[in-house]
């Protein structure tokens, strides 16, 4: 490899096209491991071919001086920081080999944050099954028993999500992607770079009997949104955020309300009623 030798990979991550860009100097030997590592993590998503377009292009560079820098002090601490990424435009970021994969996710989990929320998406804290190519997600408070449901239909449902969920508007429809990073009981569920049409939001709460009531009230389902988002810190993007909530919610109109217990058999026949697709 000659030096200043590249090599490119395409994924398609949340419905953006993404090109990371591993730029290569002979000299070192051991840069080839960051690499390795983000090609292997995100295989599923990876593309055979080239995109028409591409949303987004990550370079990764050898930083062979990193810049360290003093950056404040407080009471007896002094705290100093190096260079983490740039971004050099609104559609493309440098980073460097020294980093790991765990910092490689979180730019990049920073970056389609960014992404989703110009774009009419945005994390939703919520499981997630499909049948036929149509996805339901599970919305509930802590403990509400959001894995637990997509456990119970595991058998006849295919896994998407287990915490995290990617909602995004395209062509005036409303998809589902999967979180392309770890999230609760990740291991239980295969992630791939395919979408799904959004058939039902479903607020869920645990309890002795099986109910499933449509909600129609928007100011309540509002309300009960705002509570499984994961908000950016960044106020610009907090308000694009919560524009594309009440875009959402006013838009779509297939939210429901089930109570459940643990029978699978009675979960499975309440959620595959034809009278609530």
């Amino acid at each position: 490899m000659t030096r200043g030798a590249k090599r490119e990979y395409y994924f398609s991550i949340g419905g953006f096209y993404f090109n990371f860009i591993f730029y290569h100097l002979d000299e070192f030997t051991d840069k080839e491991k960051l690499e390795f590592e983000v090609v292997k993590f995100f295989q599923n998503f990876r593309l055979k071919s080239i995109p028409s377009k591409i949303d987004y292009q990550i370079d990764i560079v050898w930083d062979k001086y990193a810049e360290i820098r003093f950056f404040f002090e407080k009471k007896d601490d002094e705290y100093f920081y190096i260079n983490y990424f740039i971004n050099k435009s609104k559609n493309k970021t440098v980073t460097f080999y020294r980093n790991s994969l765990f910092e490689f996710n979180v730019m990049l989990r920073l970056i389609l944050s960014f992404l989703l929320r110009t774009n009419n998406g945005f994390f939703v804290h919520a499981s997630a099954v499909a049948y036929n190519d149509k996805a339901d997600i599970f919305l509930g408070k802590s403990g509400a028993g959001k894995s637990t449901v997509r456990q119970l239909l595991d058998e006849k449902y295919l896994s998407l999500a287990d915490d995290v969920a990617i909602l995004k508007k395209e062509s005036k429809k409303f998809y589902i992607y999967q979180f392309p990073f770890l999230e609760g009981k990740t291991y239980l569920v295969k992630k791939t770079n395919k979408k799904y049409l959004l058939n039902r939001v479903i607020f869920i709460d645990k309890a002795d009997n099986y109910k499933l009531i449509q909600l129609t009230d928007k100011k309540s389902i509002i309300k009960l949104m705002s509570k499984q988002l994961l908000f950016d810190n960044n106020p610009r993007l907090l308000s694009k955020e919560l524009k594309n909530t009440l875009q959402f919610v006013t838009k779509f109109n297939r939210f429901y309300k089930l109570k459940f217990a643990r029978d699978k058999n009675k979960l499975l026949e309440l959620i595959k009623d034809k009278k609530y697709q």
